[in-house]
């Protein structure tokens, strides 16, 4: 509803307690504790009087890391040598799965690499090639609306794999990883690119997880977190990204699955390539993250994730023959997955997000 304020010398009165505020050009309708009186003095010494028309209803957007219509599913390899150079989507809907684009995408990344959105574009940033393991250090983008790559629009500041993405509503984050294919080269950068243009990322802080590799990322409106990682936690916030909190020292290792986002709570999926490990954590108090049940259909790991408003989806994984399934997790409650869906081609390695 559009409002605007008008002089109380132009509002045509009308008895709260008769239907003229219906009928008749009635331009005031009384609502709560508003006091009615016969004589229209009180009204008259009120300020601030308002008249409006009504208009659409425009819900507000989803928190920063969930999508409201669409998951996607980017590059991966199905098994030894066989890559794949795509870009799926499937509805969060109905769980139906289509080829966006089998072309220009990604370099042909293989594992490893981040992603993140904007409101209008998918990011994927870093990754390996394979064979050869070449680390890459190059920021792709996808429109939403068209679907076609747009590569090289900038670099992290290294070249790695195993990154951790997240995103506020301006920036994408490409967190830690590793410069080489084992975890003897694991990093504590925090890289961060603009939305707003197309640039190279900077790097503005270290000791994200302290050199984790394949970690999990979650994120509030206000935070980011990189969890799982030899057991330790730690987040910072949007409005002061280059300070880091420990908010679990010790807790069980959990690395190689994908993190999910609710409004409240953050969640590691998949992890270690069981099918139960699975673990949640506030997003209102730093304390520790606990077990909570319920499994994905099949253990697999190096999985893709995305986030709808209600539920988190686990896609892909494997190890050495990529799966197509696609998991559902409400975020209403600690249940089971359900399979909803099926990719065009089994990954894993791939890299997922949402709008």
């Amino acid at each position: 509803m559009s409002l605007t304020t008008v002089p109380v010398s132009l509002v045509a009165f009308r008895s709260a307690n008769t239907s003229a505020n219906t009928l008749n050009g009635a331009n005031v309708v009384f609502m709560g504790n508003t006091a009615y009186s016969t004589g229209m003095g009180l009204y008259q010494r009120r300020a601030g009087l308002q008249r409006g028309s009504f208009v659409q209803y425009e819900p507000p957007p989803p928190p920063y890391a969930q999508g409201s219509t669409d998951g996607y599913n980017m590059g991966g390899i199905t098994g030894a040598s066989v890559l794949q150079n795509r870009l799926d989507s499937f509805s969060f809907a109905s769980g139906t799965t289509s080829s966006v684009t089998t072309s220009g995408l990604f370099q042909l990344y293989y594992i490893g690499a981040q992603s993140t959105a904007s409101r209008t574009d998918g990011y994927m940033a870093g990754g390996t090639y394979y064979p050869g393991f070449t680390m890459y250090s190059t920021i792709t983008k996808f429109p939403f609306s068209s679907g076609t790559p747009v590569l090289g629009i900038g670099n992290m500041t290294s070249a790695r794999t195993g990154v951790v993405g997240s995103q506020s509503s301006t920036h994408g984050y490409a967190l830690t990883g590793s410069t080489d294919v084992g975890t003897g080269g694991r990093t504590s950068t925090v890289d961060k690119y603009p939305f707003s243009s197309d640039t190279n990322a900077t790097d503005i802080a270290e000791s994200a997880n302290e050199e984790a590799w394949y970690a999990q990322g979650s994120n509030s409106n206000e935070n980011f977190y990189v969890t799982g990682y030899s057991g330790r936690d730690r987040k910072s916030s949007f409005a002061s990204d280059t300070t880091w909190t420990l908010i679990n020292p010790s807790g069980p290792s959990l690395y190689l699955g994908t993190g999910h986002s609710s409004e409240t709570d953050g969640y590691i999926s998949s992890a270690n390539g069981g099918t139960s490990n699975r673990s949640k954590f506030p997003f209102s108090s730093d304390v520790v993250r606990t077990t909570v049940s319920g499994g994905t259909t099949e253990a697999r790991t190096y999985v893709a994730g995305a986030n709808s408003t209600t539920d988190g989806f686990v896609m892909g994984g494997g190890s050495g023959t990529g799966s197509t399934t696609i998991d559902k997790y409400p975020h209403a409650s600690d249940t089971n997955a359900i399979d909803v869906g099926e990719l065009v081609v089994g990954v894993y390695g791939s890299s997922g997000t949402q709008v």
